[in-house]
């Protein structure tokens, strides 16, 4: 009994090691000294949008912004680490993605954000998923992290139906990973028929259940110098469409979203969220933290005050 205990604990790291990726497991996507002359400069790229938002059967109007930086993130505790040097064994290089999205409903205002990381790598799974959505009714949280194939989903909420919960999602592409999956390498995105969990924003301003769905990808030329991607969600009357650069670094300059939308007191009517593509920047905004670094926020078209 003894020697089964003692080889069951030799065993348990490789166990555990082998369901967690590392920087050797998967070989890199696109043009390695490409990729590392424009997002290994110590710099994020900002991105604002003119946004034109769908909720409670209106369209309203506001901005999104697009936060891309490449990190060294833990493969064991899925959170950026601090010193990457002192864990070479556990960094994974990501692609992060944080976008955000400020608009008013009437008299009150929405606030949202998306933050997904993406190995850089030709893992076929991203990491880690965060949504949070605030309003002045309340918040609402939700996070995904891989575990194996599937991911662990922990969600909390303000709202007695959506509740605090957690739940496994089984194997499945994530709709909010094809934003850096098109950054990274849009010749390998996905097409024909797939099994796809939904965007988190759709999910939560639909209450809907976050489980997969099935949807038709596909990409296309739109015109000489722009590409777009394509979802149709035939059961939930749902569609994306992503445009962007056909030329690396494959910026993302606009998208639409179509699906019913209403409040309680009428009928969901089709309506299509738009983005449409306003200014950009390269900087590195962290160190911009002080009173007279708001005049930076110009160069983006962002309200000073």
């Amino acid at each position: 009994m003894f020697r089964i205990r003692l080889l069951a604990l030799l065993l348990l790291p490789i166990t555990l090691n082998c369901c967690r990726p590392s920087k050797s497991d998967y070989p890199p996507l696109g043009n390695a000294q490409e990729f590392s002359e424009y997002w290994d400069t110590g710099l994020a790229e900002i991105s604002t949008f003119d946004l034109v938002q769908a909720r409670y059967g209106n369209l309203n109007h506001g901005i999104a912004t697009m936060i891309y930086v490449h990190e060294g993130f833990s493969a064991s505790k899925q959170v950026k680490l601090d010193f990457p040097e002192n864990s070479p064994d556990d960094v994974v290089p990501i692609l992060k993605l944080n976008l955000t999205k400020d608009f008013l409903t009437g008299m009150y205002p929405y606030k949202l954000m998306l933050s997904v990381f993406t190995p850089r790598t030709e893992s076929p799974r991203s990491l880690k998923e965060v949504v949070s959505v605030q309003e002045w009714c309340g918040t609402t949280y939700l996070q995904l992290n891989l575990d194996d194939k599937d991911y662990n989903l922990i969600s909390f909420s303000y709202f007695e139906a959506e509740g605090d919960r957690k739940r496994k999602i089984e194997e499945s592409i994530l709709e909010d990973e094809i934003w850096n999956r098109i950054r990274l390498a849009p010749d390998k995105l996905p097409v024909g028929k797939i099994r796809i969990l939904p965007g988190l924003f759709y999910i939560r301003f639909t209450h809907g259940d976050p489980v997969p769905a099935f949807a038709s990808a596909q990409i296309q030329k739109i015109s000489e110098k722009v590409s777009r991607y394509e979802l149709l969600y035939p059961e939930l009357k749902r569609t994306l469409k992503i445009d962007f650069e056909s030329a690396f670094p494959y910026k993302i300059v606009g998208w639409e979203e179509t699906y019913p939308d209403g409040d309680f007191r009428s009928e969901p009517r089709l309506l299509t969220t738009t983005a449409k593509f306003r200014r950009l920047s390269r900087i590195a905004y962290w160190e911009k933290h002080f009173p007279a670094d708001r005049i930076l926020r110009n160069d983006l078209g962002l309200p000073v005050n």
